[in-house]
């Protein structure tokens, strides 16, 4: 297996699942990203951070939980919420409206 994306500190840490789970919600995060509106992308991000049970891609769902409730839980949700917004933030800021965007992100966390 090859870990693309630089999430955790210590592979000692974590479980194989727990990184192909990562991987895949990276991978779900950037489709969605590259073909959906921002404004959707962000909806549907508050949507699994603040009520994952009425999340509507049940897959989706199952991933996040194996985040939350892996052994490693603060740095997994901290690695994968950094991540994300990094991928979002990256994606958006060649976008015309990029500042009001970016500041929508940060407010789905206050």
């Amino acid at each position: 297996m090859v870990i693309t994306q630089g999430s955790f500190g210590t592979l000692e840490s974590i479980s194989t699942k727990t990184v192909t789970t990562d991987n895949s919600l990276y991978q779900y995060f950037l489709t969605l990203i590259e073909t959906k509106p921002s404004s959707e992308v962000l909806d549907k991000l508050h949507l699994l951070l603040a009520e994952t049970e009425y999340y509507p891609d049940v897959e989706v769902q199952k991933m996040v939980k194996n985040i939350v409730c892996s052994p490693n839980t603060k740095g997994n949700c901290l690695s994968f919420l950094n991540n994300i917004c990094q991928i979002c933030i990256a994606y958006w800021i060649v976008e015309e409206d990029a500042k009001s965007i970016i500041y929508r992100l940060l407010n789905l966390f206050k």
